[in-house]
C-alpha cells in the first residue's frame, strides 16, 4: 500500500517504469518517494493495481491518476519471482 502524492490531475509516484508489455518492471526509485516508503526497489514487477491487472504503461498511469482514494494497492513481485 502506498500513497502517492498528487496536484489536480498531477501525480508523484517516484519510480520509473519500463514501458513494454506487462508485467511493468519498475527501473529506479527515488529516494524518499511514495514508491521508496512503500519498499518497491528497481527490479519488481507490478502485478496489480488495486486487485486489477494493467494492460501496459498507459493503463498502469490511469489507474495512479484516476484513483478515487488516496491510498493505492499495489500487488507487486521481486525480481526472484518472490510477493
Amino acid at each position: 500500500m502506498f500513497t502517492p502524492e498528487s496536484s489536480g490531475k498531477s501525480l508523484w509516484f517516484g519510480a520509473r517504469v519500463r514501458v513494454g508489455r506487462p508485467p511493468l518492471t519498475i527501473t529506479a526509485v527515488q529516494p524518499q518517494s511514495p514508491a521508496d516508503k512503500a519498499g518497491l526497489k528497481p527490479g519488481d514487477h507490478i502485478l496489480q493495481v488495486n486487485g486489477i491487472t494493467p494492460k501496459g504503461f498507459i493503463d498502469f498511469n490511469e489507474m495512479l491518476v484516476n484513483n478515487s482514494k488516496p491510498d493505492i494497492s499495489l500487488a507487486v513481485e521481486n525480481e526472484d519471482g518472490a510477493p
